[in-house]
């Protein structure tokens, strides 16, 4: 049951129950000439994505990393759940965008690692995280573009307005593959949840098994009831089970707890709260309260 209900939380709302989500950002940009300065867009999309988000919280957590390289190695040893990588052309790209001659070109692109070995949830949700977070650099950066170029006298056409408008495309890499036969990066879930329903099963069938075989429980199996003969104490307790003191005749029937016991081998039923026991007239066996 506390199993159960430690997972009810994360499959209902998993956005809500998610804090601190790493995921790696990486900024490989060269940057580019822009007139007389040399501007670096990597590190205004670093400042960007890493500045605290309303929307999010603190559901994610964003680690930047040097390299592509020290990223996918992050994600490979299951300490990210996907990325961002801004590309060494990033700002060449973009700025090739501030005179009509370098429309041909198309939009800049960043890279979004994702990690479908983490699971269904948890794959799921890095990869969004990151690829929002791309559609916001790609608005933000074709505000900078529509500035420029207005600032130029430039004009564009209606098609070109377009790729102004969003001159950012996400690429998504499969960083951490799986196979066909993983169960959706889940399969340690599921044979989790089997080996604990084995455990249960197998502990249940045991501790059944060696109360029939001492006598302590009569089964029934489709209506069938079968018995085992009752040991005395003495044998009960060769066995390995508590023993507890029983002052009784060889044969003949047993009071216990008010009721009437009669075993096959006509030896006293030993109780399993361990009951005292004094032999009373006729061979009965009354039980002997403790106060």
């Amino acid at each position: 049951m506390v199993m159960t209900f430690s997972y009810i939380g994360a499959f209902v709302d998993p956005q809500g129950n998610m804090h601190n989500m790493p995921l790696v950002l990486v900024n490989e940009d060269a940057g580019a000439a822009l007139g007389k300065q040399r501007v670096n867009l990597g590190e205004q999309v670093v400042t960007a994505v890493t500045a605290p988000n309303p929307q999010l919280g603190d559901a994610v957590r964003w680690d930047v990393l040097p390299s592509r390289q020290d990223a996918l190695h992050r994600i490979n040893d299951n300490q990210a759940y996907g990325g961002l990588v801004v590309p060494s052309d990033f700002s060449a790209r973009v700025m090739a965008l501030t005179s009509p001659a370098g429309f041909g070109n198309g939009p800049a692109q960043v890279e979004v690692l994702t990690n479908p070995a983490a699971g269904s949830i948890a794959g799921t949700e890095g990869q969004s995280i990151a690829q929002a977070a791309a559609a916001r650099i790609s608005k933000s950066t074709g505000a900078q573009l529509v500035e420029i170029l207005r600032g130029a006298g430039v004009t564009i056409t209606l098609d070109d307005a377009g790729l102004i408008a969003d001159p950012v495309q996400a690429r998504v890499t499969v960083a951490q593959p799986i196979g066909s036969k993983s169960g959706r990066g889940i399969t340690p879930l599921y044979f989790a949840v089997m080996m604990t329903l084995a455990g249960l099963v197998g502990a249940t069938l045991i501790d059944v098994g060696v109360n029939h075989m001492t006598g302590r429980l009569d089964l029934e199996i489709l209506g069938f009831t079968l018995r085992r003969g009752c040991r005395s104490g003495r044998a009960l307790r060769r066995a390995g089970w508590p023993g507890h003191p029983l002052r009784a005749a060889r044969r003949g029937p047993a009071r216990l707890m008010g009721a009437r016991h009669r075993c096959s081998s006509g030896l006293p039923v030993f109780g399993a709260a361990g009951p005292r026991l004094q032999p009373v007239r006729g061979g009965e066996l009354a039980h002997k309260g403790d106060g």
